[in-house]
């Protein structure tokens, strides 16, 4: 089991050398190949994530520098009031109906 001096120094290790952090996971994948199959599965997903989410708030850094994506957090029913309002102000901006429907009444 893990104790908490261990999990601090792995997530250390994770955050400012990720390299020798993998060089590590290389190694002891080497030596714990025959008694967990399943334990490099593992360590490569472990991987594939850690790379993946850096590329993705990566890009969400350059949206939010280009104001292509908000930077505050909205509630569901937040976005959907925006999307809402948007919707209205593009119908103004061309002079169309703001009504959803476009049946006659009757």
């Amino acid at each position: 089991m893990n104790t908490p001096n261990s999990v601090a120094i792995g997530w250390y290790e994770l955050r400012f050398h990720p390299l020798s952090l993998l060089s590590a996971m290389t190694h002891y994948m080497a030596s714990a190949r025959a008694s967990n199959p399943n334990l490099i599965l593992e360590l490569a997903g472990g991987a594939a994530y850690y790379f993946a989410k850096k590329e993705i708030n990566a890009r969400r850094r350059e949206q939010a520098a280009d104001n292509r994506r908000p930077t505050e957090k909205l509630e569901w029913w937040e976005k959907l009031e925006r999307q809402e309002r948007e919707k209205e102000r593009r119908s103004i901006e061309k002079g169309g109906n703001t009504t959803e429907s476009s049946r006659p009444s009757g």
